[in-house]
């Protein structure tokens, strides 16, 4: 299928003007990025520029109008095995396949009302593709934030890196630490710095262990940094904690 759009658009891209063909690119990317990023209101605004920019020209044939509309299905599936986006090849092209023949084979006259319905459900089909992304969006970072807290929960009393996580998932570690936070509601430090310290209250009731210890065995390699840490987040310092424990 993909290769057919290719072949199809390389066949024919020679009917727009080389400086329409390259005006008309860059805006296919803009629309592109636009679906993959899953921004409706930046995809409408490019949407209607294109078409406006484009059906100016009154001597537009049906051979310019496939030609653009094989370009931003191009673009869309190239942007997608490039950048290893959020939706798969294979989700994509089921979407876009009919929409493809559909464009090619019974796009007929410009301005005829049948031409027209292709070319409004060419861009409804696109709204739901963004749908369909923010969807996958959410389920995918949901994934992801349950990675990083199983990471945690099984690496907590070694030296737990944000960047490590982020190598292991091969996304940015800014994007990570953006969408933990947003799911959350805390930054990964906060949750890792809180997660420690509920494991030291846990070994405090039930291990008999000097306080650099319990440290060591949650993760801080330094008993200051740890009776800070411990403090900051209970009220009390870690032998204040153990002793009120003890009188329970």
């Amino acid at each position: 299928m993909i290769n057919q759009i290719y072949e199809t658009y390389n066949n024919t891209s020679n009917s727009l003007s080389s400086e329409l063909f390259y005006k008309f690119i860059d805006q296919a990317h803009a629309l592109s990025n636009s679906i993959l990023n899953g921004d409706k209101k930046g995809f409408l605004a490019i949407w209607e520029n294109i078409n406006c920019n484009f059906f100016q020209n009154s001597k537009r044939t049906c051979d310019d109008v496939k030609t653009l509309y094989i370009l931003i299905i191009n673009t869309l599936i190239s942007q997608v095995l490039v950048d290893n986006a959020i939706i798969t090849e294979s989700r994509l092209v089921n979407i876009l396949k009919y929409r493809f023949e559909n464009i090619y084979y019974n796009f007929t006259t410009v301005n005829s009302i049948v031409s027209l319905q292709i070319i409004d459900e060419f861009k409804n089909i696109l709204l739901l593709l963004i749908d369909d992304i923010n969807a996958n969006k959410s389920e995918k970072c949901s994934i992801y934030v349950k990675y990083i807290k199983t990471f945690v929960n099984n690496n907590y009393n070694t030296k737990v890196s944000l960047t490590k996580i982020s190598q292991d998932l091969h996304i940015s570690r800014n994007y990570l630490s953006y969408i933990f936070k947003k799911e959350t509601g805390e930054s990964f430090i906060d949750y890792v710095e809180k997660f420690r310290i509920n494991k030291a209250k846990e070994l405090m009731k039930t291990e008999n262990l000097m306080i650099y210890e319990i440290a060591e065995k949650v993760g801080y390699f330094d008993s200051a940094h740890f009776s800070k840490s411990f403090k900051k987040l209970t009220g009390k310092t870690p032998s204040e904690y153990m002793r009120s424990s003890t009188n329970f």
